[in-house]
């Protein structure tokens, strides 16, 4: 019995990666960041490096970035820094951390993003 229920552990943690792909992506302070779009893999190793998420326009408001004319911007979060993966997958980084990530001007700024 704990031979079933070990693999079934097992089964519901393995996913496809196009499964995750368009998931909604959020801070654990449960800011709403946007969706993943691409994985970063190191070919050499076949490991998964990172995401590649792109931003909501109302994230790159929160991060105080320029907002492109069309389109978004995407962000690499490494996958030391997901925390979950549910409904929804949860990352452990700051607004602030995100804002340097995406390259954020923030001149002027208080640095109070939370």
């Amino acid at each position: 019995m704990d031979n079933a229920a070990a693999t079934k552990d097992e089964a519901m943690s393995d996913r496809k990666a196009s499964e995750l792909l368009g998931k909604d992506v959020t801070t654990e302070s449960g800011h709403d960041l946007g969706q993943l779009k691409d994985w970063v893999i190191d070919i050499a190793s076949w490991k998964v490096k990172g995401l590649s998420v792109r931003l909501s326009r109302d994230a790159l408001d929160l991060i105080h970035v320029k907002k492109p004319l069309f389109g978004s911007q995407d962000v690499v979060i490494a996958t030391g820094d997901v925390v979950g993966i549910a409904d929804r997958i949860v990352i452990k980084k700051t607004i602030d951390e995100l804002a340097q990530l995406a390259g954020a001007e923030t001149q002027g700024d208080d640095g109070d993003h939370a």
